[in-house]
């Protein structure tokens, strides 16, 4: 059943049309979405997915979705069969079941949740789909979406905002990705290698949609996602005139997310990242460690020389949650 959500999703976002798609028990043809839009913050999606019985006219679903800060917002059902009927008690249960508001990189957890949820009756199970569409449109207009064949063809992988080398490349594989779409308001830095050990030519940062990546950068190993609302900042822990001391850095849980920087700061191996990429931990010993993070620090808590350590973000003075 997985593949054919899959296929419904992609005909809804990219199009075309698919028909007599089999998913949750019935039969449904998809159609390519009316709407699909960011303005900010704010995400909003419309389209319509017909029941497809053989010996009976088509059943009609329209759908318009708006999101608003990880917030499901508005969400208008029609269900046509014969006659107009609101139908939004399935989605209304949804919302409660999914916990909005929710970052874009969790869409898949709350997917394979929603395709668990039995039922059967196909007015339940139409709305099922359209909220599948509408969170995957939400996660596509927070992410890049990366092609293995130019003009946006071949195998394809969504990635919300962090930082993703080759292991990371699970559906495109790596050194395949040849086009991306970048949508309003996202950017992505796009590399051969991971920055600082290949070339400075090796590296293009891309704002829109590009249907053949630049040649310096085919052969892409690396990729580093931001959303422009939410941009990503610097967290240098400099301990050069300090003894042996350790670290931990903490983001608020669904604010965003942090990385290792090795462009400002020598992380090591010994350095992690735990709690789905929101804390880190490390020791400095007479050098620098530095971290990209977006969304809200929580707190630093340093255990050793905390006298001439010195934590500063984006090159500013140490942060009073230190």
């Amino acid at each position: 059943m997985k593949q054919n959500i899959n296929k419904a999703l992609h005909a809804a976002i990219d199009g075309p049309e698919i028909q007599r798609l089999k998913v949750y028990g019935h039969h449904w043809n998809v159609k390519p979405a009316n709407i699909l839009r960011r303005e900010g913050s704010k995400v909003t999606i419309e389209g319509q997915i017909d029941h497809s019985v053989l010996v009976m006219n088509d059943d009609h679903l329209f759908y318009k979705f708006v999101f608003e800060n990880g917030e499901l917002k508005k969400r208008e059902i029609n269900i046509e069969a014969g006659g107009w009927s609101q139908i939004a008690e399935f989605i209304t249960d949804s919302i409660e079941v999914l916990g909005f508001p929710v970052p874009p990189d969790k869409i898949e957890e709350i997917g394979d949740k929603l395709d668990t949820m039995q039922n059967g009756e196909w007015k339940v199970d139409i709305q099922r789909l359209a909220l599948r569409i509408a969170l995957a449109a939400y996660k596509r207009m927070h992410g890049i979406t990366a092609y293995t064949k130019s003009n946006f063809k071949g195998t394809s992988q969504t990635f919300t905002p962090g930082v993703y080398e080759a292991d990371d490349f699970w559906t495109v594989g790596n050194d395949r990705i040849t086009s991306i779409k970048v949508p309003p308001r996202m950017k992505v830095l796009v590399c051969r290698h991971r920055p600082g050990e290949g070339k400075p030519e090796e590296c293009k940062v891309y704002t829109k949609d590009t249907n053949r990546l630049d040649r310096e950068v085919m052969g892409v190993s690396y990729l580093s996602v931001e959303d422009r609302d939410n941009p990503s900042r610097a967290l240098v822990i400099d301990g050069t005139e300090a003894m042996r001391t350790e670290y931990v850095v903490e983001i608020i849980e669904g604010s965003g997310w942090i990385r290792k920087n090795v462009r400002q700061g020598s992380v090591q191996a010994s350095d992690k990242i735990f709690n789905d990429w929101t804390t880190a931990r490390g020791v400095v010993d007479g050098g620098k460690d530095a971290y990209t993070f977006t969304g809200k620090l929580k707190k630093v808590t340093l255990t050793g020389d905390k006298k001439n350590i010195v934590v500063s973000i984006d090159g500013g003075p140490k942060p009073a949650l230190v």
